[in-house]
């Protein structure tokens, strides 16, 4: 028995050690980026109707910034955390180049916990926002300088849910995609 109980308290030890690790976090420097590799996290919400306080809750698994989750995730929360590690505000422009196929997007910015601004973009209205260019959706950020701010997105497809994200601090490159 004693075996057993060391296996289940190592068992338990890894649980409870990838539960608690540190969420995947991008880390903005002084240099211009362009950034298309990283981690974020994602939470499927199957109930479709979540509001931002109980899905910001959940659990998110760690993906790519380029996923795909399939015709079982029509509603769908990312967080991306990004962390400004110079001594400079950045000027950040986060774009998704396939915001076209989605139903619609909300972006959540969060700073010490407290939620700084909502944009909501409905795709059937989107010709008259300022968020869409050529069929891509592209977000103004402020990042001051030492801080971290996360971003939720909820993204509604009207099928499945195929999803790309990039982090670029140059606007002019966002026109040049």
């Amino acid at each position: 028995m004693d075996l057993y109980k060391q296996v289940l308290f190592a068992f338990m030890l890894l649980l409870a050690a990838a539960q608690t690790r540190a969420a995947p976090e991008v880390v903005i420097g002084e240099h211009p980026i362009k950034q298309t590799d990283f981690r974020m996290g994602y939470f499927v919400d199957a109930s479709h109707n979540l509001t931002f306080d109980q899905a910001r809750a959940q659990p998110f698994n760690e993906t790519g910034n380029r996923t795909s989750l399939g015709a079982d995730a029509r509603v769908a929360w990312y967080r991306l955390i990004l962390r400004n590690a110079s001594d400079t505000d950045q000027k950040l422009f986060i774009h998704l180049p396939h915001a076209y196929h989605l139903r619609s997007v909300e972006i959540y910015e969060e700073r010490d916990g407290q939620l700084r601004q909502r944009e909501q973009l409905n795709m059937n209205q989107a010709a008259d926002s300022d968020l869409m260019f050529r069929g891509t959706l592209v977000f103004p950020l402020a990042l001051p300088a030492q801080q971290s701010t996360t971003l939720y997105l909820r993204s509604v497809s009207y099928s499945h849910q195929w999803f790309a994200i990039d982090i670029i601090t140059n606007e002019r490159r966002v026109w040049h995609w």
